[in-house]
């Protein structure tokens, strides 16, 4: 084993060999002894080198070929009516006869609004009650089919057709200031059961 030498005046140093400190006996001068500075140094950290492992590859994307998809179809189909329903529902909140021919048909008529038929439309009410100080309760146009049972109407004009409508009131009852019954052209109004009427009756007009 080597012995320390004084780093100040270059004297051996013996028995310091396991002192982390030590003085020269020759220079009285106190140093550090680098052998036993290591010897009590932690060891000296270990690295372990990981190799990341590459990510898996990600599902491949399945497009649908053109025209060849169930949900594709109908999307498109539904992108193709949507320009018709946003001008039948513009129609329909602009024009007031007709956003109550469309209440009529689809919510059932509650006597709240006149009822309005028009074109080929098939409408039929039962025991409502609708009371109006002006225009008609009842309008029907073109070839529309309207069935009134157990119905009380009141209005300028309770019941009023024209063009090729064909009206039906079974039991009931229509009044109007004007006209009970208003019907023009090829319009007809047939009054069955008991249906009591009170004002005018005009046009044709049956079972009275």
């Amino acid at each position: 084993m080597q012995a320390l030498r004084c780093p100040q005046c270059g004297a051996p140093v013996q028995g310091a060999m396991d002192a982390p400190l030590y003085t020269c006996p020759f220079c009285k001068q106190t140093s550090q002894n680098p052998a036993a500075a290591r010897a009590s140094a932690p060891p000296a950290a270990s690295f372990v080198i990981v190799q990341q492992m590459p990510a898996p590859a990600s599902a491949p994307v399945v497009h649908a070929a053109p025209g060849g998809g169930g949900v594709g179809a109908v999307r498109r189909v539904a992108m193709m009516l949507m320009p018709l329903v946003i001008v039948a529902s513009v129609l329909v909140m602009t024009n007031p006869g007709l956003r109550a021919s469309v209440v009529s048909l689809f919510a059932g008529w509650d006597g709240e609004t006149p009822l309005v038929c028009d074109g080929n439309d098939h409408v039929k009410a039962e025991g409502v009650t609708a009371t109006f100080t002006q225009g008609p309760a009842v309008v029907a146009h073109g070839n529309c089919r309207v069935e009134l049972v157990g119905c009380t109407l009141k209005a300028a004009v309770a019941v009023q057709a024209d063009g090729n409508a064909h009206v039906t009131v079974t039991n009931g009852s229509v009044e109007g200031s004007s006209a009970a019954v208003d019907a023009k052209g090829n319009a007809v109004v047939d009054l069955l059961g008991s249906v009591k009427t009170t004002g005018a009756v005009r046009g044709r007009v049956t079972g009275r």
